[in-house]
């Protein structure tokens, strides 16, 4: 009981993390584009830890939704930075070539999104590359974050963590990244001000 409460009082500390997320490693459990549409672009989501890549500033608690038509997926997000903000932004959906799931934007930047996980259904690491790095699949300035279905009845209030499968979420943190939660540059988000929910 004890590891539990101390991975989920984790350190709010600021700080950061210069990493490389390579495409198609056959160890990362990376979801493919039928788990993305049916399990994660359905509900809404809830940032809960974060590792910073670079150096993109920092998000309080942030909700989101993801929504596929055709082709494009647009993801709606709402943070707390200073105010409750909103952010609405469209991707190309698509595959590597290993067939994980790749978002691309669409324009104007040349941002991705990769998915990570042994149940998407549950629970994903999230990469938020806001700058591609020189290579094919790294990336100099991001997020990488632990993303959890929000189960709430209301969509507000105290979240239920106990069961989630930490195991799982902790194996796939170190085959992703090599962290463990114990690392500081593993911070705990979901903190301070909650915005409201985001539109569809």
């Amino acid at each position: 009981m004890k590891w539990l409460i101390g991975l989920i009082i984790a350190a709010v500390c600021v700080c950061m993390i210069d990493a490389e997320f390579e495409q198609g490693k056959s160890r990362r459990p990376r979801v493919n584009q039928q788990q993305f549409t049916s399990q994660i672009a359905t509900g809404q989501w809830l940032s809960l830890y974060s590792v910073l890549i670079g150096t993109p500033g920092t998000l309080g608690k942030a909700k989101h939704i993801w929504r596929v038509s055709g082709n494009t997926v647009t993801r709606t997000t709402t943070f707390y930075e200073t105010t409750c903000q909103e952010t609405v932004i469209s991707y190309t959906l698509g595959s590597d070539h290993s067939g994980a799931v790749l978002l691309r934007e669409v324009s104007p930047g040349q941002r991705f999104e990769a998915f990570y996980s042994q149940d998407p259904s549950k629970y994903f690491w999230w990469l938020i590359c806001l700058t591609p790095g020189p290579t094919s699949g790294s990336c100099t300035s991001g997020f990488f974050d632990l993303v959890i279905k929000d189960t709430r009845t209301n969509l507000t209030g105290d979240l239920n963590l106990v069961g989630l499968p930490w195991g799982r979420i902790a194996a796939d943190l170190r085959a992703i990244s090599g962290l463990t939660f114990d690392n500081p540059a593993v911070t705990y988000v979901w903190t301070g001000t909650e915005c409201p929910n985001p539109e569809e």
